[in-house]
């Protein structure tokens, strides 16, 4: 592949990317089983200059730390090959653009305020993330903003928000808690350490060894356990008790799969919340969970789409991913520890 496009391909996290549109089509299917082809495109764009905003701003403020960090060599920022200022300019640039696209899909009050307040989130966390006294405090601010996100497809569709809105809200905010202050404090804990930053596993008492190898605290692990549990609950409890009033046969399957994801998430985090752990396998198998808990969400709310909004959900989410290594790493490492590959 191109240097060029490999760099772009790093530069705008396009791994990330599906995940980021498909919370703001989710927050529009709360509302309308099929938002129309000029409203998505909106979301869609809308969707894509929110995650540059958010991964080009903390890119800028985090370059110091990033400089240590092996995983980052080849991030152009971190190569000198693009300036901080161009980045900067760039990351803030989206702001206005995601405005304008707002004011073509005739977006309400609603829709701005919501999209301000996720754009204000992502930056009060990008700025003072790694060195708030108390991490998980930072990352459910940074939650609000992603959950945002959702309030703001469902009120520049409909101009309203619905019961299914406010569960995919706080599902998005107690997903991030897990994805930020679990799994990526954990990912980046060594040089995190290294360069002084304050994040949630380390305030946990978590420590990375000199054999790449990482003691996790049972304060962390409990942590960890009741994220997960909290979406487990918000996904089986809101199809138990069918607060989205779906037909039954879509109801059935839908908590069929659901309790399948379910079990899946309670295993792999079993696996990787272990005392001692590799921190290859731990980036891994966080990967995989990280995937089950985003597909628990995408199924929690497919029923109340049409057929076409449905797959243009999952493609949008699981197209970037085949663009990133760790994919492949976390589906692997799930194969191997259900013995279904052989583990060489």
């Amino acid at each position: 592949m191109n240097d060029k496009i490999i760099a772009l391909i790093l530069f705008v996290r396009l791994s990330a990317l599906g995940g980021t549109i498909v919370m703001v089509i989710l927050g529009a299917g709360t509302v309308t089983p099929h938002p129309g082809i000029i409203k998505i495109l909106g979301l869609i764009g809308s969707g894509i200059a929110f995650h540059i905003y958010s991964y080009l701003l903390n890119d800028v403020i985090d370059l110091p730390i990033d400089r240590n960090e092996p995983r980052r060599v080849n991030f152009p920022l971190v190569r000198g090959t693009i300036s901080t200022v161009a980045t900067l300019v760039m990351a803030l640039i989206q702001i206005p653009v995601a405005i304008f696209l707002t004011y073509l899909n005739q977006g309400g009050i609603p829709a701005y305020v919501t999209l301000m307040i996720s754009f204000v989130c992502l930056g009060i966390y990008n700025i003072w993330g790694k060195k708030a006294i108390f991490p998980p405090l930072t990352d459910f601010v940074q939650g609000l903003g992603w959950g945002g996100l959702g309030l703001y497809g469902a009120y520049l569709t409909a101009g309203h928000i619905s019961t299914a809105t406010m569960v995919l809200f706080a599902y998005i905010v107690i997903m991030i808690l897990m994805s930020n202050g679990v799994h990526g404090s954990v990912r980046d804990l060594k040089n995190d350490f290294q360069c002084g930053v304050r994040s949630t596993a380390i305030m946990f008492g978590t420590r990375s060894e000199l054999d790449e190898r990482v003691q996790i605290t049972a304060s962390l692990r409990r942590y960890a356990q009741l994220l997960n549990l909290l979406l487990v609950s918000i996904a089986l409890c809101t199809l138990g008790i069918n607060w989205f009033g779906y037909n039954r046969m879509a109801l059935l399957w839908t908590i069929g799969v659901e309790i399948i994801l379910s079990m899946l998430s309670l295993w792999a985090l079993h696996l990787i919340a272990r005392p001692v752990q590799n921190q290859g396998e731990l980036n891994s198998g966080g990967m995989l969970h990280l995937l089950v808990v985003f597909l628990m969400m995408i199924v929690l709310f497919i029923p109340g789409m049409d057929i076409a909004l449905s797959s243009l959900v999952l493609l949008l989410f699981l197209a970037p991913l085949l663009s990133h290594s760790w994919f492949y790493a976390g589906i692997l490492w799930g194969l191997r520890k259900s013995k279904l590959i052989n583990n060489e």
